[in-house]
């Protein structure tokens, strides 16, 4: 019996509200349960040194954020990121950094790129500011001990 007739056939009040509900809860609990693969936060980037990861991230750099933040990181239309007028500080931590550029760079086209290539265009950005140095491990996790400038 569909579903449409069989809430036409229950009368109106509390019990059968609550059997509505649970129905509707236990036909979708499989959904709600695993968010979509685009969105689950468990990949992680991998890279020997940040230096590795920054000598890939160069090129993608220069393609995505070059434009908008130029190629020396001084800033166009976007702002600065490494250098005398850079203020990624506001992010505090590496981890800051990474999670907002995932979810809105680049523009127009915001979370559009792997997780690896945002985490290569990190490296690069914070090789150049200074903030760690190219012979240094990586490794995602440490991203929330690492200040930015």
């Amino acid at each position: 019996m569909p579903i449409q007739r069989r809430i036409r056939l229950l009368k109106p009040g509390l019990a059968s509200t609550l059997a509505i509900l649970t129905a509707i809860s236990v036909a979708y609990a499989g959904a709600a349960c695993s968010p979509p693969s685009s969105t689950t936060p468990n990949v992680t980037a991998t890279g020997d040194t940040f230096g590795q990861l920054a000598q890939e991230g160069q090129d993608l750099y220069n393609t995505n954020c070059g434009e908008c933040h130029g190629l020396n990181g001084q800033g166009n239309d976007g702002p600065a990121l490494w250098g005398q007028s850079a203020r990624l500080s506001k992010f505090d931590t590496a981890q800051g950094v990474l999670n907002y550029v995932s979810a809105t760079m680049p523009k127009g086209a915001a979370g559009s790129l792997s997780h690896q290539a945002y985490a290569n265009i990190l490296a690069y950005i914070l090789v150049k500011a200074g903030d760690v140095t190219s012979d240094m491990a990586f490794a995602e996790r440490q991203l929330t001990d690492i200040q930015v400038t």
